[in-house]
């Protein structure tokens, strides 16, 4: 069994995995704000057997495809890759994300425009200038 306390960008998460004889199980806690050992503590030793009882994503079999023995360097580039790696998230945070991105391209699209606009303005007044020179005024 594993207990990982993350957060998500929003809350602080605990996420519970076990491995079974049929296969694997993970359940999800929101503590909501950060919280501290004694906290943790407390959660395990009073909670953890109704969330380990309550019905749970679970995955059938997943113990035949870990039996492979891995070298320890890709074991740890693993794990570095699965800590960095950002946390299951909601419809609604993916939603918001991608509206988030959308809009930054959208902004970087009309800045460039408008440096390209000042910078042809620049241009023009200094060419002007130059004809005015050259005019004799």
């Amino acid at each position: 069994m594993r207990l990982l306390v993350y957060f998500d960008g929003q809350f602080w998460t605990a996420l519970f995995e076990r491995n079974t004889l049929n296969g694997f199980c993970a359940n999800r806690y929101v503590f909501g704000s950060e919280p501290k050992d004694g906290e943790i503590l407390e959660f395990v030793n009073t909670y953890l057997v109704d969330f380990l009882n309550t019905p749970s994503s679970f995955l059938e079999n997943a113990n035949e495809s870990v039996k492979k023995k891995l070298n320890p360097k890709r074991l740890s580039k693993l794990a570095r890759k699965e800590i960095n790696a950002s946390p299951v998230s909601t419809k609604a945070q993916q939603a918001l994300q991608l509206q988030l991105e959308t809009a930054k391209k959208e902004k970087l699209i009309i800045s460039k425009e408008k440096r390209e606009e000042l910078a042809n303005y620049k241009r023009k007044i200094a060419s002007d200038k130059k004809k005015q020179k050259h005019k004799g005024r």
